[in-house]
């Protein structure tokens, strides 16, 4: 905060590295819109 840069955190219950890349279930399409909205920030 006082470099006036933010921050987020996402845990999710399941799944590991790598996971969800290859997978549509409603967990790893979040992990997909967070990615997209982070890599093109």
């Amino acid at each position: 905060r006082k470099a006036g840069v933010s921050a987020e955190l996402h845990i999710f219950r399941t799944g590991g590295h790598g996971y969800g890349c290859g997978d549509d279930s409603a967990q790893t399409g979040e992990w997909k819109m967070l990615f997209t909205k982070w890599i093109k920030s």
